[in-house]
């Protein structure tokens, strides 16, 4: 199991983490978005890390706080968060706004890998 201390009156969870590529790694930090269906990562994390070439043949239309917009899926090696990994993971290649101070969410393709339990009476977030 993995932990992570969290604040009980937080506003946002932040994660560290990385996503890897054919083109090497780089670090990330994620918001906690159980109500995305799917990760999404920054053009720029993508392209550093090799994986703009192997866009899927789709994009599709996501609800943002801005409003719908189209992005396109790509596919990265990994993503590492609190010591546990999805390999082969479809993200979408988003620019979160800068006023959101952290490059990317973290949704629902990749914690549906896990048992997820958040406990702010004690300030915990566990990964199993």
């Amino acid at each position: 199991m993995s932990e992570a201390s969290i604040s009980r009156d937080c506003t946002a969870i932040v994660l560290d983490g990385s996503v890897s590529g054919p083109d090497g790694e780089r670090m990330v930090q994620f918001i906690l978005d159980t109500g995305a269906s799917i990760t999404m990562i920054p053009g720029k994390v993508i392209q550093k890390i090799g994986s703009s070439t192997i866009i899927t043949a789709r994009s599709v239309h996501i609800q943002t706080a801005g409003g719908t917009v189209d992005v396109d899926i790509v596919r990265v090696d990994s993503i590492e968060i609190m010591g546990k990994t999805v390999k082969n993971i479809e993200v979408a290649s988003f620019d979160l706004p800068t006023e959101t101070r952290v490059e990317g969410l973290l949704g629902l393709n990749f914690l549906k890998h896990f048992r997820m339990t958040l406990d702010f009476p004690n300030g915990k977030l566990s990964l199993v």
